[in-house]
């Protein structure tokens, strides 16, 4: 007995280090040959997401970003993760605003993303709370489809959105442009300090929830402009809003 007790405070201080020593991760467009570090970076976000663990970091600087494949897709599968762009080509100092740093998809590239996925997503079907998506430009314009004349295919109202937050997850200072339904978020999502602009059915969506120990969809000091519906105002629906929720939501300042 007194050598299991002993062993306790051993794997206690095992399991802080292995959580204090959260990893940061950095990505610049155009290096070649990197391995994550500062001083030699990743070429795109997906590189380091494939390597990171709970809490890591990852550093985008300004920049365009298509994706592995360039397929125009990323995924956070772990909590308290952090991507964070808007750095400038030194990482010496972050300002999203003055530092574009976009997430794309490159029009004439034959992978063209999924139906069934968003540009970013903090994984729903695991535990990634906290996750957090944090200083990204994102235009859906090239993801749609439109006519011969230009004109929107509404065949593309299928496709999904920018953003799908899982619980607890975190999209801040972001400027997402022309998508249909840019931001779906679950219980305890946190969307602060976006600018969305152009959108189709809602800015904004809640999904999931409802049970009595679920925390709100938080959505706070976003500036939401013109919103699109397919229906005219009264023939039902809440299409054309800025936000729309089935359950519990918190709206701030928006």
């Amino acid at each position: 007995m007194r050598r299991l007790l002993w062993s306790l405070p051993v794997l206690m201080v095992l399991t802080w280090s292995q959580v204090a020593e959260a990893r940061d991760w950095f990505v610049r467009a155009g290096a070649l040959g990197g391995d994550g570090s500062r001083e030699k970076p990743f070429a795109d976000p997906w590189m380091a997401l494939e390597r990171v663990e709970a809490n890591d970091k990852v550093h985008v600087a300004a920049g365009t970003y298509f994706g592995r494949y360039e397929g125009g897709n990323w995924q956070i599968e772990f909590p308290g993760v952090q991507l964070l762009g808007g750095y400038d080509t030194a990482f010496a100092t972050r300002n999203p605003w003055a530092n574009p740093t976009e997430l794309s998809w490159r029009k004439d590239s034959p992978n063209r993303p999924l139906v069934s996925s968003t540009r970013i997503t903090t994984s729903a079907s695991r535990d990634t709370a906290g996750a957090t998506v944090d200083g990204f430009w994102i235009d859906m314009q090239h993801y749609y489809e439109y006519g011969v004349d230009g004109s929107f295919n509404p065949l593309a109202l299928g496709r999904n959105g920018a953003v799908d937050l899982g619980h607890g997850g975190v999209l801040r200072n972001c400027i997402i442009l022309n998508s249909i339904r840019p931001v779906t978020a679950a219980p305890g999502a946190l969307i602060e300090n976006n600018l969305i602009v152009n959108s189709i059915y809602a800015a904004v969506t809640q999904r999931g929830g409802g049970g009595n120990g679920d925390p709100p969809v938080v959505v706070r000091n976003n500036t939401i402009a013109v919103v699109w519906g397919t229906k005219a105002i009264g023939d039902g629906g809440n299409e054309g809003v800025g936000v729309t929720a089935m359950n519990k939501i918190t709206v701030e300042e928006t």
